[in-house]
C-alpha cells in the first residue's frame, strides 16, 4: 500500500477513542502490542461491570485519569465476578508497559488459570453463603467469552474480524480524518479486516484505509478526487471514481489503474467472482441514467438497466451484486422522492423484481440478510436468495445514520463475516445563515436573515438587495432587503426556481426552472415582483445562468451537453438572441464570471483533473491565465475590477484573493500572487464533479463578502468524525 508523505490529520492530533488508549500513546510515545493489552483490559473492565475504566467530564480529565488513576477493582463494582479477574485486569491496566501482560499468550494461560480455579474459589464463597458453584462458573465463563471476544475479534485496535464470538455484540469506535460534508460513502472489505472511507485530503477528497488490526490508518496515494469505492471479491483492490474515470487500486503498492471513462459523476459500483463490474453514473450533462457493465480490467461498457419512465424514475443508482453474481439490486430514485425503491435485476437475464422501498442503497449479507435504509435507519430483513423475496419483517440494527439522499451513497456497509460499519450525524437540514464577514472572516454586523437552506445568494449591483434560493420553502427565490430588513418570496412555481441574477439596472431578475419538465430553462422576471415570468430560452440541455454583463448586453450560463459536458454560452439579451459558444470542448466549464469592464470572464474547467480558475478574454481570442494554484472554485470579481476571489480546497474552503494588475487598454492578463483570506466551510460541493452551489458567496464594492453557511448557522447533513463498527450484529438481531 503506498501512502501519502504527511498524515490527513494535523500533527499532535490524538486519534482513537480516549477510554481505551494506553498511557504511552497519550504521551506520545512507540505504541506497540503492549498497548493493544491496556485497550484489551479497558474493554474487558467495561464488559463487565457495565461502566467504563476511566471517566471524566472533559478530555483533559480524561487524559490525566488513564496517566495517573486506577480504576475500582471489577469486584468492588461487580461482587460476583472472580477475585482474580481483578489481578488480570489490573495487569492489563498497569500504566507503564512492563507492567503488563506482554502478549495475548500469557492472557491465555491466566484465563485457563481463572477458569481451573472456578470450582475451588466457588466452593469456598458458598460456605461463607456467597456465590455458588453454577454462578461462579458462570462469571468465569463471562470473563473467558469477554477475552475471547476481543481478542477474537479485534475490537477497535487488534486482529482482523474473520470470526465472530456466539451471542457476543461488540461495538466501537474508529476515528477518520476530515470527513467530507457530501460525500460521505465508507466500504468495510468483504473479509471484514479493512475498512475505507472518503476523506477530505491535501488536493480534495482522497481514500483513506484503516486495517482493523492497525492503530492509524493510511491515505491511498493516487486516489486524489476519489468518491464511492468499492472492494473487489477478494479484498485485495478497491474500485473508485476520479476525475472522469472509473479507476481501480491494488493494495500490494501498484499506482491505481483507469477500466474505463465515465462522463458524469459516479454513483456507486460492485465486484463480482467473474471480473465483472456495475456502475451508477450520469452523462456528461449531469442527467442520471441506467445501470452500467464493464470489465474490471477494462473493454466497452454496456448498460444494463434503463430508466423506467412511468415510474418517474431519474435515476439508477449503487448497484450490488448478490451472491450468485449474476443477480445485483440497485437504487431506482424517482422524481417523488417517497417513491425511491430498490429493485433486484439480472446481468444476464432482464426482468428487475421490487424488493422494497429505500433512502439510500441496499446490500446482502450472508447468509440471508438485506440491509436497506429508511428514516436515518438501517434495517436488516431475511431474504431468500433463491426467490428473490424478503421474508417476515425488518429489524433495527443501527439508527440515526446518516445518508446522502442525492448520490443514494452507502453510508453504512456490512462485512461477509458479521461486521456492520455506519456513520451517525445529523440528516436534518437546520439551515445555514446569511451574512457579511471581513476579509479575515470576522462577521460585520447580525446574520441578515434567520437560518434557512439557502442556496446561490447574489447581490443587486447597488448592494441594496439580494437574491437567494430556499430550498427548504418550495425551492423558490426570495429576495432580502439589505436596507430595511425583511425577506419577499419572488417565485410562487411548484417547479424547482435557483441561480438568481440580477439585470445591472436592478430592475429583472433572470434564473433557472424546470417548470414544465426535468429540464431546466431559463425565465425572468421584474424584480418588483410584479407581472408574469417570461420564457427567456427553452433546450434540450440543462441550464444554468452565470452572470450578467455590466453593459446589459451579453448573459453568461452553463449549458449542459451529454457529449461534451458543461459549456459557456452567451446569450445577447438584445436583437435575435441567438445563443453563441463562448468555450464548448471536451471539459467541463462552470462559474462563468464578467470582469466589469466586461473585457475577461472568469471560470472554472476540470481539463487537469482539478476544478481550476482560469480567465480568458471576452469575446475569446489568444490565450487563456491559470488563476489558481492548487485547486479553485467559484470565482468572483470585485466591482473595482482590481480582485479576483476565489475558493481553494486546500484547506476546508480557504478563501482566496488575487490582485488585478492588468491597465485599461493591455491585451495580456496580469495578476499577482493568491493570497489567503480566511476559512470557512460554505459547502461549496466536490471540486472534481457537481457542484452543490453556483456560488455560496457575492463580494460587495467595498469588498466584503455575502457568505452561505458557515456564517452563524449549521451545515446540513454534517457526520460525525468517526465509523462505528459493530461485530457479530446478528446476535442482537437473533433476541
Amino acid at each position: 500500500l503506498q501512502t501519502i508523505t504527511s498524515p490527513l490529520t494535523m500533527k499532535g492530533t490524538i486519534v482513537g477513542t480516549l477510554q481505551y488508549m494506553s498511557p504511552e500513546q497519550l504521551e506520545g510515545k512507540e505504541a506497540d502490542a503492549r498497548s493493544d493489552i491496556f485497550a484489551l483490559g479497558a474493554v474487558v473492565y467495561e464488559m463487565v461491570t457495565g461502566k467504563r475504566a476511566f471517566e471524566a467530564k472533559s478530555q483533559v480529565s480524561l487524559i490525566a485519569a488513564i496517566l495517573d488513576q486506577d480504576p475500582a477493582p471489577v469486584s468492588s463494582v461487580q461482587p460476583r465476578t472472580p477475585r482474580l479477574l481483578d489481578h488480570l485486569v489490573k495487569r492489563c491496566l498497569a500504566k507503564h508497559p512492563d507492567g503488563r501482560w506482554q502478549n495475548a499468550a500469557d492472557v491465555l494461560i491466566e484465563l485457563e488459570l481463572i477458569a481451573e480455579a472456578g470450582e475451588v474459589f466457588g466452593a469456598a464463597e458458598t460456605s461463607k453463603g456467597g456465590m455458588g458453584r453454577r454462578e461462579m462458573m458462570a462469571w468465569s465463563a463471562a470473563g473467558l467469552v469477554a477475552f475471547a471476544a476481543v481478542a477474537m475479534l479485534g475490537v477497535s485496535l487488534f486482529r482482523p474480524a474473520a470470526t465472530t464470538t456466539a451471542g457476543a455484540v461488540v461495538r466501537f469506535e474508529v476515528e477518520t480524518p476530515n470527513v467530507p460534508d457530501i460525500s460521505l460513502p465508507i466500504s468495510l472489505s468483504p473479509d471484514g479486516t479493512r475498512l475505507v472511507v472518503v476523506v477530505n485530503g491535501e488536493k480534495g477528497n482522497q481514500l483513506w484505509m484503516r486495517s482493523l488490526d492497525q492503530l492509524t490508518g493510511q491515505a491511498i496515494r493516487g486516489t486524489e478526487g476519489a468518491g464511492s469505492p468499492f472492494w473487489s471479491p477478494d479484498s485485495r483492490h478497491i474500485g473508485f471514481f476520479a476525475a472522469g474515470k472509473l479507476k481501480r487500486v491494488d493494495l500490494s503498492g501498484a499506482p491505481p489503474l483507469t477500466i474505463c471513462d465515465v462522463p458524469g459523476a459516479g454513483r456507486g459500483g460492485t465486484w463480482n467472482n467473474d471480473g465483472v463490474i456495475l456502475f451508477g453514473t450520469t452523462d456528461r450533462a449531469g442527467n442520471q441514467i441506467g445501470i452500467r457493465q464493464v470489465a474490471a480490467t477494462g473493454g466497452p461498457v454496456r448498460p444494463v438497466t434503463e430508466l423506467d419512465k412511468t415510474r418517474g424514475e431519474t435515476a439508477h443508482l449503487q448497484p450490488s451484486f448478490l451472491p450468485d453474481g449474476q443477480h445485483f439490486l440497485f437504487l431506482a430514485q424517482s422524481s417523488n422522492p417517497e417513491d425511491n425503491a430498490i429493485f433486484v435485476d439480472s446481468v444476464e437475464q432482464k426482468g428487475r423484481k421490487f424488493l422494497v422501498k429505500s433512502q439510500v442503497r441496499a446490500v446482502f449479507a450472508p447468509p440471508n440478510q438485506l440491509f436497506y435504509f429508511r428514516n436515518e435507519t438501517v434495517l436488516a430483513h431475511q431474504f431468500n436468495v433463491e426467490r428473490l423475496e424478503l421474508v417476515g419483517d425488518p429489524v433495527t440494527v443501527a439508527e440515526s445514520v446518516i445518508f446522502n439522499p442525492g448520490s443514494g451513497a452507502n453510508t453504512f456497509s456490512v462485512g461477509a463475516t458479521g461486521q456492520l460499519a455506519y456513520r451517525v450525524g445529523n440528516n436534518v437540514v437546520v439551515g445555514r445563515e446569511l451574512g457579511f464577514v471581513g476579509r479575515d472572516g470576522k462577521a460585520q454586523g447580525a446574520a441578515l436573515a434567520g437560518q434557512a437552506n439557502y442556496q446561490n445568494p447574489v447581490l443587486s449591483l447597488d448592494g441594496q438587495r439580494a437574491a437567494v434560493n430556499r430550498a427548504d420553502q418550495g425551492s423558490d427565490i426570495w429576495i432580502l432587503d439589505l436596507v430595511r430588513g425583511g425577506s419577499t418570496k419572488f417565485t410562487f412555481d411548484p417547479a424547482v426556481d435557483n441561480h438568481p441574477l440580477w439585470s445591472p439596472d436592478g430592475q429583472r431578475i433572470v434564473f433557472s426552472s424546470t417548470r414544465g419538465g426535468l429540464i431546466a430553462n431559463l425565465y425572468e422576471k421584474p424584480s418588483a415582483g410584479a407581472g408574469q415570468d417570461q420564457v427567456l430560452l427553452t433546450s434540450e440541455h440543462a441550464k444554468t445562468p452565470t452572470d450578467w454583463s455590466r453593459d446589459g448586453r451579453f448573459l453568461l450560463y452553463e449549458d449542459l451537453d451529454p457529449k461534451t459536458g458543461a459549456d459557456l454560452m452567451v446569450l445577447p439579451m438584445t436583437g435575435d438572441r441567438k445563443p453563441t459558444a463562448f468555450l464548448r470542448t471536451p471539459f467541463n466549464e462552470r462559474k462563468a464570471r464578467f470582469s466589469p469592464d466586461g473585457k475577461w470572464v472568469a471560470y472554472t474547467s476540470d481539463e487537469s483533473g482539478l476544478s481550476e480558475v482560469y480567465v480568458q478574454s471576452f469575446p475569446p481570442k489568444g490565450g487563456k491565465w491559470l488563476i489558481s494554484t492548487a485547486g479553485g472554485n467559484q470565482p468572483t470579481w470585485r466591482a473595482n475590477g482590481k480582485e479576483l476571489f476565489y475558493i481553494s480546497p486546500e484547506a476546508d474552503d480557504q478563501f482566496m484573493a488575487v490582485d488585478i494588475l492588468s491597465a485599461p487598454g493591455d491585451t495580456d492578463f496580469k495578476i499577482g500572487v493568491p493570497k489567503n483570506l480566511f476559512i470557512r466551510n460554505v459547502l461549496t460541493g466536490v471540486l472534481t464533479g457537481g457542484d452543490v452551489q453556483r456560488n455560496s458567496y457575492d463580494v460587495t464594492k467595498d469588498g466584503r463578502l455575502l457568505l452561505n453557511g458557515g456564517y452563524g448557522g449549521v451545515a446540513p447533513g454534517q457526520a460525525d468524525s468517526v465509523v462505528t463498527l459493530v461485530l457479530n450484529w446478528a446476535a442482537d438481531w437473533k433476541k
